[in-house]
């Protein structure tokens, strides 16, 4: 009787602890905030090496900042993207009017000096009317591109990234034509060429470029993977791990060589103001977004699912508002993620605005 006693103790031990597993399991499954991200890539390749490249933008403030940054934290990069040269109506490169040429002078001098390349961008702000007589006229085509070579021998720069955005669909065809002839004479004088493309989730990348055909023809494919919320959403991360992982996914699904893919990262964080059903927008830098964190005394919130940082606040306006901020511990994420892939590498947009432990990830 005792035995039988005994046995139907440990019985009821078993289904309790089979329930109490149950329980815990349950819990994890449902749960967003305690479940890891179970994404759809290839298993990560620690040992995998990636490039860091730091990108500059106009204007006074993000100039001066911006140097600043690399001059500090040059040790930490391999390169230096200037995204210093406007595209003109007319076809013409002219850099812009932020950037004096004695800051470009001394800071390509100091680059250079400490062994890093530095490549400059040329772009059209979205106004894709600005490459139609370079597309479609030989002439000011064959000048544009001389342009191009010329500021390379000049300055001493170590390559181009062409940065025509929202280009139309019927521009299709002789962007790519185009993209073949500065090829040829980027690659000519030993130089690197790349590009900045738009991305989707899936399908076709539109947007006027061919990114399969272009992917062939230049050494490096800048990503712009951000945005995922911004200025005509509600709120939400900048750019979560599972739509940044779907992004990379369609690309390299479409034959895109991933040496080729560099991963642009945004360094900024965007504030909400959320009063009933209205929204308010606001873009700024990530340290800024710090400062509100500390003066507002918030707390920063993680969401595992999406690997991005949040908070709230109540402004002094007496609104309540939502800010998702790209920091130190998304960029870990996304750094992992183009391991991955075995991608070439990453890039910070901008230089300056960044969170100072980015560094210390690096």
């Amino acid at each position: 009787m005792k035995s039988n006693l005994l046995g139907l103790r440990n019985i009821i031990l078993l289904l309790l602890m089979l329930v109490i597993i149950g329980v815990v399991v349950f819990t994890f499954l449902v749960n967003p905030k305690l479940q890891k991200t179970n994404l759809d890539m290839p298993n990560p390749n620690p040992d995998h090496k990636l490039s860091y490249a730091g990108s500059i933008g106009i204007g006074t403030d993000k100039v001066v900042q911006g140097v600043a940054s690399f001059k500090e934290n040059y040790q930490k990069l391999d390169e230096l993207s200037l995204y210093w040269y406007n595209l003109d109506t007319n076809g013409t490169i002219f850099r812009d009017i932020s950037v004096s040429e004695e800051t470009e002078k001394d800071l390509v001098a100091f680059a250079k000096q400490n062994k890093k390349k530095v490549l400059f961008g040329i772009s059209d702000h979205g106004e894709a009317q600005k490459a139609d007589d370079i597309l479609v006229d030989g002439d000011v085509q064959r000048d544009h591109i001389s342009k191009i070579i010329s500021l390379l021998d000049e300055k001493g720069y170590d390559g181009v990234i062409i940065d025509y955005e929202n280009l139309r669909e019927d521009q299709e065809k002789d962007f790519t034509k185009y993209m073949n002839r500065l090829s040829q004479e980027v690659h000519f004088k030993g130089k690197a060429l790349g590009i900045s493309v738009p991305v989707e989730t899936q399908g076709k990348v539109f947007h006027g470029i061919n990114i399969v055909d272009i992917s062939k023809v230049v050494d490096r494919m800048h990503m712009n993977v951000y945005e995922q919320y911004g200025q005509d959403t509600g709120p939400g991360p900048i750019a979560s791990i599972d739509w940044v992982n779907a992004v990379v996914k369609n690309v390299v699904g479409q034959s895109v060589d991933p040496s080729k893919i560099i991963l642009g990262t945004a360094h900024s964080g965007h504030d909400w103001v959320v009063n009933g059903g209205s929204e308010f927008y606001k873009d700024t830098t990530t340290k800024e977004v710090f400062s509100l964190l500390t003066k507002y005394n918030s707390t920063l919130k993680w969401d595992e699912g999406k690997q991005s940082s949040f908070f709230e606040y109540k402004g002094n306006e007496g609104k309540q508002h939502t800010v998702w901020l790209e920091e130190a511990r998304s960029f870990k994420a996304k750094i992992d993620l183009a391991k991955s892939y075995e991608l070439q590498g990453m890039f910070i947009w901008y230089l300056g605005g960044e969170d100072p432990q980015v560094w210390q990830v690096l």
